[in-house]
């Protein structure tokens, strides 16, 4: 690394406020000295320091500037701890500049060294290079040609597409994304399929059956989370975030088409046994739900299908969502009512399958949600502190208070039936003069 005290760092401004630029060069020395003993925590919160110096809201500072040759520096350098998040933060530091601005222009002094990880031996650090040239359909398309690991592959496919729709060589890239769906490699064709949607938003619903086929498959679905990067992702994806973007590009052009399509999936995954592909089309099917109501019809029968599926987690999707739905769930309230007791749940969400279908018989309105609502709405709140200090200080009410006076309320009276008056009663009664109005 270059001599850090060839800058004058007090004179620069740093992001942090209250702190001095000349903490700069005490952290970068920090990251220089990190190796592969040094505690992830210790790495992170160094790295933090380094982001908070040289970076504010909305603008790079001076010091940021002015410490780009020493970022570039320990970037380059194999041993560095860390490459990635340096390269992200060269990423952060070049945008945002004017043609004249010094950032402008020092980022284009550096610009020949930082090509060159565009090569760099990590397909790690090649992945995340690609920032550098993500809005640069030509550079992208001349690095697909030397790229060989799909780590790498498939974020500079679907950046490539991005790219060459604003500006860049759209023919050549269709050319190339027709070809890979084509192809042998089943990821990059599921990818072609994503990558070409921003020059063609039709081509995902043309490759239905292509898709349906792929996503479809249990022996493929390992294979996502191997290789399926987004550029400025560092965590690759599963077939569940891969089948989101699916249906999300299809229901921007036809929302029944998306329906179907999660619909075909759940289908799929009965016939295979997938348990996971049944969740994930249950997922499709609640996010189309949950940005607009049209789909609800086509929703119904999908839901419907899977309420008593052998897996807990399918269950607890499909009541969730016949909840959800509301009155037009009626025709299924007794299958509903037959999973009151129902204790499956679902990772990462709250309640049982009992739970949601409760809901739903009260959003349909039947009698049967009402046994232990109470008791079932008061559970989480059971533990929480109402109370003041002592006894006898105002208190803001249990949660069993309010719900089981509600319920008493709404409850009908009990008393003596009134009688029939007797016929003379109600002969007088008649005979009365009534008032005039």
């Amino acid at each position: 690394m270059q001599r850090l005290d060839t800058v004058d760092w007090h004179e620069l401004e740093a992001g942090r406020p209250g702190c001095s630029a000349t903490e700069i060069p005490k952290v970068l020395r920090r990251i220089a000295r990190a190796d592969t003993a040094t505690p992830t925590s210790t790495l992170e919160r160094t790295q933090g320091d380094l982001q908070d110096l040289l970076l504010e809201p909305g603008r790079v500072t001076e010091a940021g500037t002015a410490a780009l040759p020493f970022l570039v520096d320990l970037a380059l350098d194999p041993d560095t701890v860390g490459r990635p998040f340096l390269l992200e933060l060269l990423a952060d530091l070049a945008h945002d500049g004017a043609a004249d601005h010094p950032r402008a222009t020092a980022w284009r002094q550096q610009w020949p060294r930082l090509r060159t990880l565009l090569a760099d031996p990590d397909p790690e650090v090649r992945r995340t290079a690609l920032r550098f040239i993500a809005d640069r359909a030509a550079a992208l398309l001349e690095r697909w040609q030397q790229e060989t690991d799909p780590s790498v592959r498939v974020p500079l496919l679907l950046a490539l597409g991005r790219a060459a729709a604003s500006d860049g060589p759209a023919a050549e890239v269709r050319a190339l994304l027709d070809g890979l769906l084509h192809g042998d490699d089943r990821v990059l064709r599921v990818t072609a399929v994503i990558a070409a949607a921003p020059l063609d938003p039709r081509t995902p619903q043309r490759a239905l059956p292509v898709l349906l086929e792929l996503l479809a498959d249990p022996a493929l679905a390992p294979e996502f989370e191997k290789v399926w990067y987004e550029i400025d992702c560092e965590y690759p994806y599963d077939r569940d975030d891969v089948v989101s973007r699916v249906v999300h590009l299809l229901e921007q052009h036809d929302p029944l088409t998306a329906v179907s399509f999660v619909a075909d999936l759940a289908a799929a995954g009965r016939r295979t046994g997938d348990a996971g592909l049944r969740r994930c089309a249950l997922d499709g099917a609640w996010k189309l739900l949950r940005d607009r109501p049209s789909p609800a019809a086509a929703v119904l029968p999908l839901a419907a299908g899977l309420l008593e599926d052998e897996e807990d987690g399918v269950r607890y999707r499909a009541a969730h969502l016949l909840a959800v739905l509301g009155r037009r769930a009626a025709p299924h309230a007794d299958r509903l009512a037959a999973r009151l007791d129902d204790p499956g749940e679902a990772e990462f969400f709250d309640g049982t399958v009992g739970d949601h279908a409760r809901w739903a018989l009260t959003r349909i309105g039947d009698p049967r949600a009402l046994p232990d609502l109470v008791e079932r709405l008061v559970a989480p709140y059971r533990d929480m502190q109402g109370r003041g200090y002592c006894i006898g200080d105002p208190r803001q009410p249990d949660v069993a208070d309010v719900l089981t006076a509600a319920a008493r309320r709404r409850r009908p009276r009990r008393g003596r039936r009134r009688t029939a008056r007797p016929a003379r009663i109600r002969d007088s009664w008649s005979r009365r003069r009534r008032p005039r109005w």
